[in-house]
């Protein structure tokens, strides 16, 4: 691979640095690429204590030596930072968590907990090159925003935050940018969860970028569950609207009805879950109008960043939603928070993803449904 003096400097630098290049370069030999890119930002994955442990935070702390060199933000944590007591979690978990954070602010990392940092402050603009690692922010940075971004693990991540590099590769090339097929979607689509049902559907039967062609067009946050959808594979990490393609196949009603199914394998739900990814502020305030003057029934929780949950306290929204006994927590997800260990064993959610991963890693029983079918669950009197 081809380095410049500064990049040449850097791999000889001994310490930690010298390590954060090595792993860059590495990636970068391994898929092929002739040289490495400068970086405007990244976003880490691998904070949740859940999902690193022990080994995990022995690196960070080991890495903590040294500082990043662009702004970086993280995935959420394993809990939210403050308040975390108020919702069961252990001592000894959240003592570790938060060791994790502390090395990561030791770094000069934003402690942003978020899988949407495009709403806390880290936007990237169209053809900037990133380094980001939850999978539906990839995916949104390369289809939504126009940046370019593999799909980076927790440690490439760090890596390309610590040297301000990754390798040119991938989704970094204009070439691997094109789409492959062209899904028509003709049917009516109704909301969040729909897009996001299809999503994990073409995620699931395609492996490589999608081209969409809809009969009108989606709101950005319909948008955000369709990344979400697609990220669950782990195959895609980009879709493009408007292009020409060889192939085409059209997403019928059986095919949105069939994947709903998919994901249907309960019916009493112990929590109503809504937040992956994180709400924006629009929705948080569409969900404080609906709770207004009511009671939930079920455990609603609402994930949301820092940002978005600070805005909605501002106006008024934060305090509608405590007001009904639902809770609207920041810095973590229910993908990442130990649900299963708070005694819950079935979710009812919005989101593709999060039933996914409430099936697939926390053995919970799930289904998925249109936004106000689950609030209207949570209200419901048992």
């Amino acid at each position: 691979m081809e380095l410049t003096k500064e990049e040449q400097k850097l791999i000889e630098s001994g310490g930690i640095k010298q390590k954060a290049m090595e792993l860059v370069v590495s990636l970068g030999e391994i898929f092929g690429a002739k040289r490495l890119v400068p970086i405007t930002s990244a976003q880490i994955a691998g904070v949740s204590y859940k999902n690193i442990s022990d080994a995990g935070l022995e690196f960070l702390q080991d890495w903590s030596k040294e500082k990043v060199v662009v702004p970086t933000t993280l995935n959420p944590a394993g809990m939210p930072l403050e308040g975390w007591k108020e919702l069961g979690i252990k001592k000894e978990f959240a003592e570790k968590q938060l060791e994790i954070i502390e090395a990561y602010r030791h770094m000069g990392v934003d402690i942003t907990c978020t899988c949407t940092p495009y709403y806390a402050g880290n936007k990237p603009k169209p053809g900037e090159h990133i380094a980001w690692s939850e999978s539906s922010s990839v995916v949104y940075a390369n289809s939504v925003l126009g940046a370019m971004t593999n799909r980076e693990g927790g440690p490439s991540a760090l890596a390309a935050a610590l040297t301000g590099r990754t390798a040119e590769y991938g989704m970094h090339l204009p070439e691997n940018r094109k789409p492959a097929i062209t899904i028509r979607v003709e049917i009516p689509m109704f909301g969040y969860s729909d897009y996001s049902i299809l999503g994990y559907w073409a995620g699931k039967k395609y492996g490589s970028t999608v081209n969409f062609e809809f009969s009108a067009t989606p709101k950005e946050e319909y948008l955000r569950g369709l990344c979400a959808g697609l990220a669950t594979s782990g195959k895609i990490s980009m879709f493009t609207q408007g292009q020409e393609t060889k192939k085409e196949k059209i997403f019928t009603e059986d095919d949105l009805v069939d994947t709903y199914q998919m994901l249907h394998t309960g019916e009493k739900h112990d929590i109503v879950a809504i937040g992956c990814p994180h709400l924006g502020f629009d929705e948080v305030a569409n969900i404080a109008r609906t709770l207004k003057g009511k009671k939930v029934n079920t455990p609603l929780w609402l994930f949301a960043s820092k940002e978005v949950a600070k805005k909605a306290f501002i106006k008024g929204q934060a305090d509608i939603i405590k007001r009904a006994g639902a809770k609207l927590i920041t810095d973590t997800c229910m993908v990442v928070a130990p649900l299963e260990e708070l005694g819950f064993k079935s979710m009812l959610t919005n989101s593709a993803k999060a039933a996914h991963y409430a099936q697939t890693t926390n053995n919970m029983e799930v289904e998925v449904a249109p936004t106000e079918e689950c609030i209207n669950y949570a209200l419901r009197p048992k």
